[in-house]
């Protein structure tokens, strides 16, 4: 004669079931949480790998800045002449004539022109400042708010400065 064996009620099996739809939800919710930030392709990898070289930050505690606004973007379509221009250093005079040239336009009649490095977002969602310091310092800053890194690319800008920099400090920051 063999023995009976149990079968569980619904009730024993209803708690193991939902543990176990819990888990499996939780996995795929992860997944889909990392799958989002995906990493880069070998165009903006490349990119961001040379922006990277460009990233530049004061070793001082803290500097004395102030907002700048006699600047420029460079226009994309003269993006590789401004990386020849910055290749070995971190600012250029420039004439006007270059300047429009880059920009696209004049900024200001105020000072001289000054190609310097900068480093922004690939996608350009994110606009760039621009700060000067007290001893003739100039940050331009870019960023991004995200919660997936955010390939970077170089982007120049041009200033319209009284004097030339005494350092150019670029920085790239992503908030997420």
């Amino acid at each position: 004669m063999s023995t009976p064996t149990a079968i569980p009620s619904q009730s024993q099996s209803r708690p193991r079931a939902d543990a176990v739809l819990l888990f499996v939800a939780s996995v795929v919710l992860s997944l889909a949480a990392t799958s989002c930030c995906g990493s880069f392709d070998s165009e903006a990898t490349r990119k961001d790998t040379a922006a990277r070289q460009w990233l530049h930050r004061w070793q001082q505690e803290s500097l004395d800045w102030t907002e700048f606004h006699r600047w420029a973007n460079v226009k994309d379509s003269a993006s590789d002449q401004a990386d020849y221009l910055l290749r070995e250093s971190a600012f250029v005079p420039l004439t006007e004539a270059q300047a429009v040239g880059l920009a696209g336009d004049s900024k200001s009649a105020v000072g001289r022109p000054y190609l310097l490095r900068g480093v922004g977002p690939a996608n350009r969602k994110f606009p760039q400042e621009v700060y000067v310091g007290t001893n003739g310092e100039v940050w331009v800053g870019g960023g991004a708010n995200s919660r997936c890194p955010v390939p970077m690319e170089r982007h120049a800008v041009i200033a319209w400065l009284e004097s030339p920099p005494r350092e150019v400090y670029v920085t790239f920051v992503v908030a997420k």
